[in-house]
């Protein structure tokens, strides 16, 4: 193909050799696989958000999305975005106030927490059964799982190790009635 067929574009190029900008022929020319195109930043609400959650002490909101992603919105316009390495559903989000720890429960039912200094994952507990209620109780480390069978187990969350355990605390279904 010569330049009087290109038009325009030859014109763009007068004075430098076409063939540097043809893909592959130049051998200093920028690779394919040098390539990686992902969103760096991204400013306001995501699509498919589908829970909310709020710390009103340290004026943060948090916004689950369908794909395992977390927004922040903080103080001063700033936001962020948090990724679960499990690109699946949050069933709970909540904070444990005046913390900067936010969890997140995912439909797979891992307990995951974040670190919302470091945007980092500081934590995963993995819970044997169905979680189809969760709470964690205000101002505490404390966190109340119910599951699909009816019981409703204690959670601890110890902040210096940043990891959750179980306490021998579960009140039984045939209990709570």
């Amino acid at each position: 193909m010569g330049r009087a067929e290109l038009g325009p574009l030859a014109t763009k190029f007068r004075g430098s050799n076409f063939h540097d900008f043809i893909p592959g022929g130049n051998a200093d020319a920028l690779k394919s696989d040098a390539v990686n195109p992902h969103p760096v930043f991204h400013y306001g609400v995501p699509a498919g958000c589908n829970l909310l959650a709020q710390d009103p002490i340290q004026k943060i909101v948090a916004m689950s999305t369908i794909d395992g992603r977390i927004k922040l919105f903080g103080k001063d316009n700033t936001q962020d975005m948090l990724e679960s390495p499990e690109a699946v559903p949050s069933k709970f989000l909540q904070f444990i106030h005046n913390q900067h720890f936010l969890i997140n429960v995912n439909a797979n039912d891992h307990i995951e927490v974040w670190d919302i200094d470091t945007k980092s994952l500081a934590h995963v507990h993995v819970y044997k059964q169905q979680i189809t209620s969760f709470a964690v109780l205000k101002h505490t480390f404390y966190m109340y799982v119910g599951d699909s069978f009816g019981n409703v187990s204690v959670l601890k969350f110890d902040k210096e190790l940043s990891t959750i355990s179980q306490m021998n605390y579960r009140i039984p279904l045939c209990v709570s009635r």
